[in-house]
């Protein structure tokens, strides 16, 4: 056997030097870390502040609501939970309505947080928060920024479960969703 790697310690690096390398929409930074070693290692970060609604949306039929969500670094439309940016001064239950309204069109329905995730924290800062809403209703036309290209769908659960194993492209922020989801219906089937 050999000895010991890395991968058996959980010293964590130290930070000699931080700074922001480009800063636009996004900010990435560089920091130079010490590792355990004593060896220098560059490490780049996307930094942001954002702080993100994810919304998995069930209708008051029981069917859930999914984008079909054209997003351009894929090249690709995924399917997708609605939500995105919570804006200053709202909650991330008010910031899922506003995005879910927008984005679909439905509200009036009940919102429950169901977690937190980070999607890349190999890369980035950022952070999702994840709400489940029920008994939505179409009530307004949706309203998508210029740069948006989405399309809400409805499916069965079933179906849309049956429709990700075949290999659509996935957003996944809906899976970590989905998961979620499967949580909060495991603990409700406990009590």
């Amino acid at each position: 056997m050999s000895s010991s790697s890395s991968c058996d310690s959980m010293s964590l690096p130290t930070v000699l030097r931080s700074e922001i390398q480009y800063k636009s929409f996004v900010k990435i930074r560089e920091d130079v870390l010490r590792l355990e070693d004593g060896s220098e290692y560059k490490y780049y970060v996307h930094q942001t502040r954002a702080r993100v609604a994810m919304v998995l949306a069930f209708t008051d039929t029981g069917r859930v609501l999914v984008n079909q969500e054209y997003r351009h670094p894929t090249g690709k439309i995924l399917l997708g939970c609605p939500g995105g940016m919570v804006e200053k001064g709202e909650s991330f239950l008010e910031g899922a309505e506003r995005e879910l309204r927008e984005e679909t069109g439905y509200t009036e329905g009940e919102f429950v947080e169901l977690g937190v995730a980070y999607p890349l924290p190999g890369l980035s800062t950022l952070s999702f928060h994840y709400i489940l809403a029920t008994g939505l209703k179409r009530t307004v036309t949706p309203e998508c920024e210029p740069s948006e290209v989405i399309q809400a769908r409805e499916f069965e659960l079933s179906e849309l479960r049956s429709v990700i194993a075949g290999g659509a492209d996935v957003d996944a922020a809906l899976l970590t969703a989905l998961y979620y989801y499967d949580l909060y219906q495991s603990r409700k089937d406990e009590k």
